[in-house]
């Protein structure tokens, strides 16, 4: 190992009942000692300890004795009085380590019991959605009952793309439940938008069509918006005027189409996971433009999804 000191140690264990060969608990502990966690009830285990410095890692320590893991409790309910249930949870260590976002509709989280686990039957996940983060407001508050004293880690499932979670969770015996252990907040991931871009107008003038829009709802955009994709093609499928804009861009204008062509355009915005929910069409040519719904108004609207188009007043608006 060389006359470099020592900065941290690597802590490794087998079991002789199971033939997983030695695993490493650990190889960045910086202190003389270590919780090995998540090991099985009943179960034999053998432990030793490597050191490290510069050089690299010692040989193994002595081997431990042979330790051997308490066996699980067969049933899970608390034998014991209620006012020591009281008691025993009200002095319960019970801490939120982790939580990370695994995808866009779920979290998961790990927690600690520092004390005996005698007296809890499962937890209680409470978790709230956080509508907004500054200034700090929230929303729906549920609950997740975990039946398993021996349970540490948990999945939340079902939310909402894009979006914060306040979570603390709470041990419970019969009737009895502790403090809520410290809160974490956790994030899910990005999602693909799932509504089209809002208030889009489209007008030809000439050789040239001019757009405007607005990003999606924000409850349904589910990321942050990186771009638009535009979508521009002739009737008879000859020219292609598709185009990108920035996510900063809110107009467009697309040059030199057909004169006498008839063209198809609808809009979607873009997150990191890639393109969202497409609008509907918009039909445009040299005499006509006509609305998605096929409203046969000088300003057509369409009121479910808040999008529309403002005819050029030369033009004569007709059905196809």
């Amino acid at each position: 190992m060389g006359q470099s000191p020592v900065y941290a140690y690597v802590v490794e264990y087998f079991s002789p009942q199971r033939a997983e060969g030695w695993k490493v608990a650990t190889n960045s502990v910086f202190r003389d000692g270590y919780t090995v966690k998540d090991l099985l009830p009943a179960t034999s285990y053998i432990f030793f300890v490597r050191a490290r410095n510069s050089f690299g890692v010692s040989r193994p320590s002595p081997l431990s004795d042979i330790i051997t893991t308490r066996e699980k409790r067969k049933t899970f309910a608390v034998n014991m009085p209620r006012d020591e249930i009281v008691k025993e949870l009200s002095f319960l260590n019970l801490e939120l380590k982790s939580g990370e976002g695994i995808n866009s509709t779920a979290i998961r989280i790990k927690w600690e019991v520092g004390t005996s686990l005698a007296s809890i039957e499962g937890y209680i996940i409470n978790y709230t959605a956080i509508i907004d983060l500054d200034p700090l407001v929230y929303g729906e508050s549920r609950i997740i009952k975990i039946t398993d004293p021996y349970q540490f880690r948990s999945y939340i499932t079902d939310l909402r793309p894009f979006s914060w979670y306040q979570v603390c969770i709470k041990a419970y015996a019969r009737d009895v439940t502790s403090r809520c252990s410290n809160s974490i907040k956790v994030a899910t991931k990005e999602a693909v938008p799932s509504a089209p871009p809002e208030n889009i107008v489209i007008h030809r003038e000439g050789q040239s069509f001019h757009l405007r829009w607005s990003p999606p709802p924000r409850n349904h955009q589910n990321g942050e918006i990186k771009g638009y994709d535009i979508f521009c093609m002739s009737e008879e499928d000859n020219s292609n005027c598709s185009t990108v804009a920035s996510s900063s861009d809110s107009a467009l204008v697309i040059k030199k189409v057909d004169m006498d062509g008839a063209y198809r355009i609808k809009i979607a915005a873009r997150t990191n996971k890639g393109r969202g929910v497409w609008s509907k069409d918009f039909v445009l040519s040299k005499y006509s433009l006509l609305c998605p719904d096929d409203t046969h108004t000088h300003t057509c609207t369409n009121t479910h999804t808040n999008t529309f188009v403002l005819p050029v007043s030369s033009y004569k608006l007709v059905s196809f």
